[in-house]
């Protein structure tokens, strides 16, 4: 599973960077996203992933900033798909799971899909943190 795919509201362990620099690195973002910082900076870094996460089935599925792709994406975890945009990712789980149901994770009570505290009740108004302005160029934004 990628290490933006994270069980329960858990983050990975970050440690001492041993071998570019002294500080610590973002476990979602390659160095040229987030540049090594003290630990106390990494961690608020880190609660802003979780502002833009997607929470299924008892997953917290992290936006992703390594070089797996260029732009920010978010892994499946039915299948090696990478989406850019969160409500069509959100989109996609839901089908993926219908069309892979061998390969599901973990089933839970309240299969639902839900979104990070901080996030709900987005104001409507202003630009969607999700999307890019390419993204926003071809379409309008679903995520309000």
């Amino acid at each position: 599973m990628h290490i933006s795919i994270q069980e329960g509201r858990s983050l990975p362990d970050f440690q001492r960077c041993t071998t570019c620099c002294e500080d610590f690195h973002c476990p979602f973002c390659a160095s040229n996203v987030f540049h090594p910082a003290k630990s106390s900076k990494v961690q608020t870094h880190l609660e802003s992933h979780f502002n833009r996460a997607v929470l299924y089935e008892g997953y917290t599925i992290h936006r992703c900033a390594l070089n797996c792709k260029p732009r920010f994406h978010f892994h499946c975890f039915y299948c090696q798909s990478m989406l850019t945009c969160k409500a069509d990712f959100i989109k996609h789980l839901a089908l993926c799971k219908i069309q892979s149901p061998s390969s599901q994770i973990q089933q839970s009570p309240s299969s639902q899909i839900q979104q990070p505290p901080s996030s709900q009740g987005k104001d409507a108004k202003g630009p969607c943190r999700a999307c890019t302005e390419e993204e926003m160029s071809h379409m309008p934004c679903s995520h309000k």
